[in-house]
């Protein structure tokens, strides 16, 4: 399961699971965060392969993946992600909420810093 805010301020939500197939389908949200349509169906795409699943998995609690390429290779991401786990503390799957870098580059474009002035990313 993923989240991300798109450039126009929209959220999408994203879902990939065994019950799908592994069916990547990309869903457009109302102004609750709720459903409201189907954007896009990827088939055979297995998040288990991604690299914020694997590091959500591999630390065994909410944690920062390097940074990636999103699927189609448009953009790059900074996931934070996190594993759930059944009451038996089996692995159930990672959620995952991106930043995407392009967000960032336009807020640091849109700073007004003087002549000498510094931006620091910490």
């Amino acid at each position: 399961m993923g989240a991300e805010r798109l450039d126009n301020g929209s959220l999408t939500l994203r879902v990939s699971t065994a019950a799908s197939n592994y069916d990547f389908r990309t869903y457009a949200t109302n102004k609750s965060g709720e459903i409201s349509q189907l954007l896009n169906n990827k088939t055979n795409f297995d998040p288990r392969t991604r690299p914020w699943y694997k590091a959500a998995v591999a630390a065994g609690k909410p944690t920062w993946s390097q940074i990636y390429p999103n699927t189609a290779g448009i953009t790059a991401y900074l996931g934070a992600s996190m594993p759930f786990y059944d009451k038996q503390g089996k692995l159930q799957g990672v959620l995952l909420t991106n930043i995407n870098l392009s967000t960032i580059g336009k807020f640091l474009q849109s700073l007004k810093i003087g002549e000498t002035g510094q931006v620091f990313i910490v």
